[in-house]
């Protein structure tokens, strides 16, 4: 019998070395992969849920007392708004300082923010399939645009409204809310503009 030399082995060896590292190679970029697009599918639905963050300074049924914290919240140089809000059977005053699509965001905002006096809370809100109530016509195609790019405004993408939401839109005051929103660099002023067309999403449609 042929006897292989131990230079044979060293080579083999090293062959079969090469193979393996490159196998853990590849199964390990299959995982990496395979973990960034759960990552990124996992974005993508959160975004086609149109799902969106607000911090919360207060809900009350009483109007007066969400007027009093508005006040309060103004005379500390605070920017808020009061929107009139549906939750379960009942009707809430809530008080808004932010929105966002990202919690982050507005975790990162409550350590900036020094209110003892007021609990902030983050709220997550979710307007998928909202516009099924109205049949297919341009009721629905309006409010659909309006949340679409709400969203785009949140993402720093570009507005883009059609030729009929110029010409004839369902609510003035929203499409005042756009006009104004596509002209602004101001952040602070976009948060005011982008909560405002939250308002009347929810005051109108829910």
């Amino acid at each position: 019998m042929m006897r292989r030399r131990k230079s044979d082995f060293d080579v083999f060896g090293i062959i079969l070395g090469v193979i393996i590292g490159l196998l853990v190679g590849f199964f390990l970029s299959g995982r990496i992969n395979f973990t960034q697009t759960q990552n990124t599918i996992g974005d993508s639905l959160q975004v086609d849920n149109h799902t969106l963050f607000l911090l919360e300074a207060g809900r009350f049924e009483d109007a007066k007392l969400a007027q009093t914290t508005y006040e309060v919240l103004t005379s500390k140089g605070y920017q808020s708004i009061v929107v009139n809000e549906r939750i379960g059977k009942k009707n809430f005053y809530c008080i808004y300082l932010d929105i966002s699509i990202k919690k982050s965001d507005l975790e990162n905002q409550i350590k900036k923010i020094n209110l003892n006096e007021i609990n902030l809370t983050i709220r997550q809100k979710s307007f998928y399939d909202l516009t099924s109530q109205f049949a297919n016509g341009t009721q629905k195609k309006f409010w659909d645009e309006v949340i679409e790019n709400l969203f785009n405004s949140l993402k720093n993408k570009e507005i883009i409204l059609s030729e009929e939401f110029y010409i004839s839109p369902e609510n003035i005051e929203v499409f005042s809310y756009f006009m104004t929103l596509k002209s602004l660099k101001n952040e602070q002023l976009k948060t005011k503009y982008r909560l405002e067309i939250y308002r009347v999403i929810c005051e109108t449609l829910m």
